[in-house]
């Protein structure tokens, strides 16, 4: 039995504290020294981060630059994008009103940070890939799932955009597949932020993963953007399970 005096009580509480002590008293030096045992572990591949690296250094290499916007958004941020408040996150003691709502998509804080840049440069060529967050019940923690948007602002065409903007997702799929051909365009059925007889809705295989086209007139007024504007999303967590770096041959 051990009995700590009581100037020592407040250092002296476990077990592990009275034998350190001991070897203070004894001497460090007094304490055998025996090599480290045991298997040392092997460093795993994190597809997630190796793929999300890969991705945005392509895309600054390309000459679009990177945003990291904020995962809190404003209740009113997510209105002008036309989403409904009652679908997303609420945070119940949000520091302000400007982080009150988890963001469900990252189109809004592009469309700002658009709008923040637009006197600035004549072309101005963004993309974000972050976390959104899904509600799944009133009780069960969101989804966060993965997303890629990018955008193209510029005085001109808006087909020339539309272009440009395409060949940055071909380029991606080589990428992402080794084939610019893993992904494909169709005609979008329904565009929701976008132009509907001008966007093209992505696919890979016969799964929609995304769209690529001119913003929508009313998109671009609610954030007070006057230059032409070409958007595209791509769902990253779903397509990432599929990505590969692994050539594959087929007969001539």
């Amino acid at each position: 039995r051990i009995t700590v005096p009581f100037w020592r009580e407040a250092d002296v509480e476990e077990p592990v504290d009275f034998v350190e002590e001991i070897a203070r008293i004894q001497g460090y030096t007094a304490i055998p020294i025996e090599p480290i045992r045991g298997a040392i572990p092997l460093a795993r591949r994190d597809s997630l981060f190796a793929w999300e690296r890969d991705t945005k250094i392509l895309l600054k290499d390309m000459g679009w630059t990177e945003v990291m916007n904020y995962s809190l958004v404003s209740g009113a941020t997510l209105g002008k994008a036309g989403y409904d408040l009652s679908s997303a996150i609420k945070i119940n003691n949000p520091l302000s009103s400007e982080f009150e709502y988890l963001r469900t998509r990252l189109l809004p804080g592009i469309c700002e940070s658009l709008a923040e840049n637009e006197q600035k440069k004549d072309v101005v060529r963004l993309f974000e890939l972050g976390k959104i967050y899904i509600p799944r019940s009133l009780t069960d923690l969101p989804d966060e799932r993965f997303s890629l948007v990018g955008a193209i602002m510029r005085k001109g065409s808006t087909e020339e955009l539309f272009r440009e903007a395409k060949g940055v997702l071909e380029r991606l799929s080589r990428l992402w597949f080794a084939s610019s051909d893993a992904l494909t365009f169709r005609p979008a059925v329904q565009a929701q932020y976008a132009k509907d007889k001008q966007t093209a809705d992505v696919y890979l295989g016969e799964e929609l993963v995304g769209f690529v086209g001119p913003a929508k007139r009313t998109l671009l007024q609610a954030f007070d953007i006057k230059t032409p504007t070409v958007l595209f999303h791509v769902d990253f967590e779903k397509i990432l399970p599929l990505m590969t770096k692994a050539i594959t041959f087929i007969p001539l």
